[in-house]
This record gives structure tokens, C-alpha cells and sequence, in this order.
């Protein structure tokens, strides 16, 4: 459901679960699950910025837009989860 719900927005996106969920070290039920979301167009924008390409300010603004439309997607969707 996750992944549906976010690579309707960000094309080819993907998700990586790691952590003690990911290495069955996990403590019981109460524990989280850890999760990477690679987009890759935010990955384009740091390999600009890193290139010196895309200035500090618009790289920032690119990025928290970015997260916060995922914040305001998974929000949306909650009873989905």
C-alpha cells in the first residue's frame, strides 16, 4: 500500500526497509519499522548541488517541498495503512 500510494506521485521511486525490522532483531511488536525513500529526481537536484549546479537555497526549497507533499500524500492516505 505504501508504495502504491507514493509512486503515484513520484515516478520511479523506490522503498528500502532496513534496520532491526529489516534484520529480524526487533524487539516485539512495539518496535518501528525503518524505511528509505529514494526519488529520483530529489537525487538529480543533490547530484546537482554537489556539482556546484544548483544553488544551497533552491536545492533546499526543492527538497522540502518534496517531503513535505510525501508528509501531506502519507497523511492523506493514513486509513490506508
Amino acid at each position: 500500500a505504501l508504495y502504491r500510494v507514493l509512486s503515484s506521485r513520484f515516478s520511479g521511486m523506490r522503498l528500502r526497509v532496513y534496520g532491526s525490522c529489516h534484520s529480524n532483531l526487533s524487539l516485539g511488536k512495539s518496535s518501528d519499522v525503518d524505511i528509505s525513500i529514494f526519488i529520483p529526481h530529489l537525487n538529480q537536484a543533490k547530484e546537482q548541488f554537489e556539482a556546484g549546479e544548483l544553488g544551497a537555497n533552491r536545492y533546499e526549497k526543492i527538497t522540502r517541498k518534496e517531503v513535505f507533499s510525501c508528509t501531506e500524500i502519507l497523511r492523506r492516505q493514513r486509513r490506508e495503512f
